[in-house]
């Protein structure tokens, strides 16, 4: 398919967009980066009625935002809801259903089969068989992804599954495997990056001091009544035993305290240490950076382009070392060294998204949101266990900052649910 129209966009004297005719994906490339190409799926599906074409994006690639989705219709840019449900439809069991697939769509239609004047701006247009092009279109897409052998890449949850055992029967036929071990083996010396973030820090320690239950003396003795308030903002006078804890659905951390439960919700806890440290760079005499072998190169678009130079210096005083390159792209060179752990092009890419949906983030307090932003991408995911020594330093490191109870927007980190309501279940 070809765009015969041409634009040029200028922006305080510079020049973002200059788009000449061309094809439908080299139009594409030239507004959201030339990366995206190897993002997307070609969609073709040609009948009596309608003719589809563009580009669906590949399951891996769905945001957790609804962006880059386009409809248009005869050359019309379109929002259609009911089309849009048939795009997730197609994907259904393919993407997780939080997640929103990329898609550039094109109808050819009929103009008497459609009305385009139900709407102010044009942009909402009746077809006069939906359904039928409903199931054209999700159907299209469903040819699209097995043609080009997409695999899906949900997780499905194993919640709630039951293990059967092998019956009596078959007890007999059972042969108990030859199982051998390695006693010196050490399981922090290859972990993923997900747990390095603990692992790092215990390679860099003999042990785990002795003394860290200090932090927590006089809770036995202590008979003076607190608030909930205060109970959360005294973390270290709430709990019993230390070593009274547990990972629960690989979510949160569990721990008794004096008035009952305490859970502490994994990711979000991560979230906040790692906000805090990168608060606590700014402003540094001492900024520790990890030198890349090989540089990370990235290729924006020229919106993307023109948003990331203005976070330059907030990435610098952070301890990004990023340089310009030839057509639009750039080369990250070093990171942080509390990020150093996650693709650096990850985490940029995440925060050009969120600039893009909010650009007050540019505006007050850029270093305490970009430290949100790029704290949120690096995370902990809990998509596995953790260790005992790796939940210990978790909450060692939570508790010692300065708002542990929240993340930097406000959503809950730690939870007690108190021996009276666990009571009231059992009646």
């Amino acid at each position: 398919m070809a765009i015969q129209i041409e634009l040029k966009l200028i922006h305080n004297d510079t020049e973002v967009y200059n788009l000449k005719r061309t094809t439908a994906i080299q139009r594409i490339s030239d507004i959201f980066g030339k990366s995206i190409q190897k993002m997307l799926v070609p969609v073709e599906s040609q009948t009596s009625i309608l003719n589809i074409n563009g580009f669906v994006g590949k399951p891996e690639t769905a945001k957790k935002r609804n962006t880059e989705q386009y409809f248009f219709v005869n050359g019309r840019y379109m929002k259609h809801p009911y089309f849009y449900k048939a795009v997730l439809n197609a994907y259904e069991q393919i993407i997780k259903p939080d997640l929103h697939p990329s898609f550039f769509l094109f109808f050819e239609i009929a103009p008497e089969r459609i009305d385009i004047n139900i709407h102010p701006a044009k942009i909402q247009i009746n077809f006069d068989d939906s359904q039928g092009i409903f199931q054209l279109l999700r159907a299209g897409i469903k040819q699209a992804l097995g043609k080009y052998n997409v695999v899906p890449s949900i997780d499905f949850d194993r919640e709630g599954y039951i293990e059967m055992p092998y019956s009596k029967g078959e007890a007999n036929s059972y042969i108990e495997p030859d199982i051998s071990s390695k006693k010196d083996y050490n399981p922090f010396e290859d972990e993923t990056a997900d747990s390095n973030f603990f692992t790092e820090n215990f390679k860099n320690k003999k042990t785990i001091p002795d003394n860290w239950d200090a932090l927590y003396t006089g809770f036995e003795k202590s008979d003076n009544k607190m608030t909930d308030g205060e109970e959360q903002k005294s973390l270290s006078n709430n709990v019993n035993s230390y070593s009274k804890l547990f990972q629960f659905k690989n979510k949160y951390v569990v721990t008794p305290v004096k008035s009952g439960l305490m859970f502490i919700h994994i990711c979000r806890a991560h979230e906040r240490i790692l906000f805090e440290s990168m608060l606590s760079i700014f402003g540094s005499e001492h900024i520790v950076s990890q030198k890349a072998m090989f540089p990370t190169e990235i290729q924006l678009s020229n919106e993307d382009f023109i948003l990331l130079k203005n976070t330059f210096k907030t990435l610098k005083d952070l301890g990004f070392e990023i340089s310009e390159s030839k057509d639009d792209k750039v080369l990250i060179n070093s990171s942080p060294a509390i990020l150093s752990d996650v693709n650096p092009k990850s985490l940029i890419e995440a925060m050009l998204v969120q600039i893009k949906d909010d650009e007050s983030v540019l505006a007050d307090n850029i270093q305490e949101n970009i430290a949100e932003i790029l704290a949120k991408k690096a995370s902990l995911n809990y998509a596995k266990p953790l260790a005992f020594e790796e939940l210990h330093y978790l909450i060692d490191q939570l508790f010692s900052c300065r708002m542990p109870n929240f993340t930097k927007n406000g959503r809950k980190i730690i939870e007690i649910i108190k021996t009276d309501e666990i009571s009231k279940l059992f009646g």
